[in-house]
């Protein structure tokens, strides 16, 4: 591809000063872009992004042993200018947790950031007590869910019961289909 050509990406980016510009880096929590660029995007100042949840999918997903670590890492690198830390949100009316964590933790010093300790107090906020059943609940999202490490997954999956009706493959998934197929079979 045309951009992914590292001298294109400099020169592109040369051309403004760096006091005039700040990147977003859009999708950082799974393909961060300041990775393959020269000390961080050349020099200019860059915004670390989440972009949880593509169109507003309905689903349980998250990175958020991802968006405890990494954000702060770079943050403390000696080269890095990174001046924050963004979201890119196409749907927030699920996965609250995702939000507030990104929004919260990548600020915290390292100790603070413990995944465990911080969903403890975020049980806390939410239920107004700690419970031993719903800390069980939560650490199994948190372990599950809320820990995606596939390098393919991009955003909230896709969920057959929130489709769209369509008698065609779904959005690249055999399941809809798969479905007619049984309905199809039973009536035949």
């Amino acid at each position: 591809m045309f951009w992914f050509d590292i001298s294109r990406v400099e020169a592109y980016l040369s051309g403004v000063p760096d006091s005039k510009m700040i990147i977003l880096d859009l999708f950082a929590d799974v393909d961060p872009v300041y990775r393959r660029t020269g000390s961080y995007f050349f020099g200019k100042p860059f915004i670390w992004c989440m972009l949880h949840n593509f169109g507003g999918n309905v689903g349980m997903y998250g990175r958020l042993p991802v968006i405890a670590e990494e954000p702060a890492q770079v943050l403390s690198d000696p080269g890095s200018n990174m001046i924050g830390v963004g979201m890119t949100p196409e749907g927030i009316n699920q996965n609250f947790i995702v939000y507030d964590f990104v929004t919260e933790i990548p600020w915290k010093k390292t100790s603070s950031r413990d995944l465990k300790r911080w969903t403890l107090g975020y049980i806390q906020r939410r239920y107004g007590l700690i419970d031993s059943h719903i800390v069980d609940a939560w650490n199994t999202l948190i372990d599950d869910v809320y820990s995606c490490s596939r390098s393919d997954a991009q955003g909230v999956p896709k969920n057959y019961l929130t489709l769209r009706p369509s008698l065609k493959n779904a959005q690249g998934t055999g399941g809809l289909m798969f479905i007619w197929k049984l309905i199809k079979f039973s009536f035949d």
